[in-house]
């Protein structure tokens, strides 16, 4: 059973197709891939996975917290980009998996891959919040197109990839608590 599309959607297109800083804008590629501010966005995601989903953002930090509830992986995954590591949080048994990001790894985290394709389809209004919606075309051979609605300031609204779909709920502006990107005191530790 295939597991990739919503995860991937959410996750590896809102963080790994783009840049953490602003790009000039264009016809052909959003201004922002990436939240230009701190934010906390719940989805309802429909499709395989079904449930909701919360994508919290710390602009300041480079990080990134990815909470599930009704499917996903058991625990909170957070991408700490500057510390170049991902963090799967087991909360049932108290311990923090980190997987220490490469080189390539941490490159598709700050910019499109070369041949990553952007086409402008129409605005829409999601949340209360106006996005325009984009169909990105991975340079991967044989990756499925994705298509998401970006805020101005890189807020993913809604992605949608093979049939699965996330779509804000809620979005929240405000400074968020460094403690959420990182491991709780007196949890265990393994390395990957």
């Amino acid at each position: 059973m295939r597991r990739r599309p919503i995860l991937a959607a959410a996750i590896v297109a809102l963080l790994a197709i783009g840049p953490a800083c602003a790009q000039p804008a264009s016809e052909d590629r959003p201004a922002n891939l990436q939240p230009t501010r701190d934010v906390s966005v719940t989805y309802r995601v429909t499709g395989l996975g079904q449930g909701e989903m919360r994508i919290t953002y710390s602009a300041a930090a480079e990080a990134i917290r990815t909470d599930f509830s009704g499917f996903g992986p058991p625990g909170p995954v957070i991408a700490d980009i500057r510390n170049r590591r991902m963090i799967m949080l087991l909360e049932d048994q108290r311990t923090a998996r980190i997987h220490l990001l490469s080189e390539p790894e941490i490159r598709t985290f700050r910019q499109p891959e070369p041949g990553t394709r952007f086409a402008r389809l129409g605005t829409e209004r999601i949340a209360g919040h106006a996005c325009t919606l984009w169909r990105i075309t991975p340079a991967m051979p044989g990756a499925p197109p994705v298509t998401m609605c970006l805020t101005e300031d890189g807020v993913m609204l809604r992605t949608e990839e093979e049939g699965e779909r996330a779509e804000a709920v809620q979005v929240t502006y405000a400074p968020q608590d460094p403690a959420l990107f990182g491991i709780p005191q007196g949890w265990q530790v393994v390395r990957d």
